[in-house]
């Protein structure tokens, strides 16, 4: 009897651990496995990125067969629209913002895909498939780059385009080109873009080169070209970047999103615009001899005048421009080496005006607001490039010609009128004595002595860039 026991005491201690090994095995083995499709994940996110997005067909076949319908990874999550069966269709993936009004206006983008759809290739059993990419610059200038292709049943293109939206995402504003870049910024980079496409083997004429398509990130300008309406029988997106930094000059706005500071906006608010105004206004300096005694007048009798600046002038006089600027007189632009633009290319002309800025920027923390034309010589190339005001004159003193102070005096005091801008030269000394003998006397007959673009403001004109002021 106790035998017995003892041998069925062995056989439960026997089932017993053969259970428990077979518990630990399939512990195991499902720990195993899990790890290996955590592997499998994970070398799938690392190879291309891809964020494989479900459809309503499990096999992709019939006209979708020629078109990648993954949506790589982004800086945003993926959202889609469908109506999608094996030989036609639409699949559209666009971006969550986390914005709503942003959102909004991506919406109405995604109706604007869905119409194209149905008015242009509904028809037929055609594949029209959109994707996007977006660009994000400053974490705040948000770029979308919508990537739009069809196919037909015959595995043929008809058609790729690529269609961009600019936004301010900290005031969900949407961004036209006009509203980031001047006009001289299209000239800028043509050459350029043309450069690169004829090293892709890709030619096209000078004329049909457009920018309709850019984006920025923290480095770069993308300028974007669908192959196929380059002429090739391809979906790719061409690509052409430039650096940020090379393009600073040709911006309305910073990458940011925020305005560029430039001298202006510092007209003061004690002007009586019923009394008469005079801007005088001082051309080729600054003169480390003579602008000085002219900013002292301008201290004592705590008036404005505008001082149009070249740019070989500049280095050197930071202390005087400073000064000059701290006074609350206008710092503007009279050219880098004040050369006739008229005689200039383009791209020569912008040059020239960008130069100056560059410098004041350096100096003072900003470029100016308004340019003056060397000789006052301007033309329609000249109003169309040059972003800026420009700023002539009603009252030659020709001081330049006379070197002689009695008759700069004489010359401001004779020609002296509500609303004129008087031409002088602080590079000499005859000029600047002239002026700072007639500023009590214009102030004792009733004179505002103000800046050009205080007296502009105060007579009510709305100033343009390109246009012309005199």
């Amino acid at each position: 009897m106790n035998r017995r026991k003892s041998a069925d005491k062995v056989i439960l201690g026997i089932v017993i651990f053969v259970i428990t090994i077979l518990i630990i095995g399939i512990a195991v083995m499902c720990i195993l496995g899990n790890q290996k499709n955590k592997n499998d994940n994970d070398k799938s996110n690392d190879d291309g990125n891809n964020t494989n997005i479900t459809s309503n067909i499990e096999n992709v076949s019939g006209v979708w067969q020629n078109l990648d319908i993954s949506h790589k990874q982004d800086l945003y999550e993926c959202l889609t629209e469908q109506s999608k069966t094996e030989n036609g269709g639409y699949l559209i993936y666009y971006p969550d913002i986390k914005n709503k009004d942003i959102n909004a206006d991506i919406l109405s983008v995604v109706d604007e895909f869905k119409k194209s759809y149905s008015d242009n290739y509904s028809n037929g059993n055609n594949a029209f498939f959109v994707d996007y990419k977006t660009y994000l610059s400053n974490n705040n200038l948000l770029t979308v780059v919508f990537s739009n292709t069809v196919i037909d049943e015959d595995k043929n293109i008809k058609n790729h385009n690529i269609s961009t939206y600019t936004y301010k995402i900290d005031s969900s504003t949407k961004l036209t080109q006009s509203d980031i870049f001047k006009n001289s910024f299209y000239i800028y980079v043509k050459d350029k873009v043309l450069e690169e496409l004829e090293n892709k083997n890709i030619n096209v004429s000078d004329d049909s080169v457009a920018f309709d398509n850019i984006a920025f990130d923290n480095e770069y300008c993308y300028l974007l070209y669908s192959a196929y309406q380059l002429g090739l029988n391809a979906v790719d997106t061409i690509t052409i970047k430039i650096d940020n930094n090379d393009i600073k000059n040709y911006l309305k706005i910073n990458l940011d999103g925020t305005e560029i500071k430039t001298e202006t906006n510092r007209i003061r608010e004690n002007l009586d615009p019923d009394k008469p105004m005079i801007a005088l206004t001082f051309d080729d300096g600054p003169s480390y001899l003579y602008t000085s005694d002219l900013l002292d007048a301008v201290e004592n009798y705590d008036i404005r005048v505008t001082f149009f600046m070249v740019g070989y002038n500049i280095p050197g006089n930071g202390s005087i421009i400073k000064r000059a600027y701290d006074l609350g007189c206008q710092i503007a632009n009279h050219t880098e080496n004040h050369s006739s633009l008229t005689s200039l290319s383009v791209q020569e002309m912008i040059n020239e005006v960008e130069g100056v800025n560059n410098k004041l920027k350096d100096v003072i923390g900003t470029g100016a607001s308004m340019v003056r034309p060397p000789y006052g010589s301007y033309n329609s190339d000249v109003k169309a490039n040059i972003n800026y005001p420009l700023i002539l004159w009603n009252v030659d003193t020709e001081d330049w010609r006379t070197r002689n102070a009695d008759l700069v005096e004489q010359a401001i005091l004779s020609n002296a009128f509500d609303g004129a801008i008087m031409l002088l030269h602080d590079i000499h000394s005859t000029s600047v004595e002239g002026a700072v003998r007639a500023i009590p006397q214009l102030i004792q007959q009733g004179y505002q002595l103000v800046t050009v673009e205080e007296l502009l403001y105060y007579k009510g004109i709305d100033v343009q860039p390109g246009h012309v002021y005199s």
